[in-house]
């Protein structure tokens, strides 16, 4: 793959993406929490 994007567009875009795993992750450790609560 050849990246022609600037390196402040693939940094921020990289960025998003480590954002929305983390809020995922958050979100599955809230379900997994509850599922084990029960």
């Amino acid at each position: 793959m050849i990246f022609r994007k600037s390196k402040t567009s693939d940094i921020k875009s990289i960025m998003k993406i480590i954002r929305q795993a983390q809020e995922f992750f958050k979100n599955q450790e809230r379900s997994m929490a509850k599922w084990l609560s029960k």
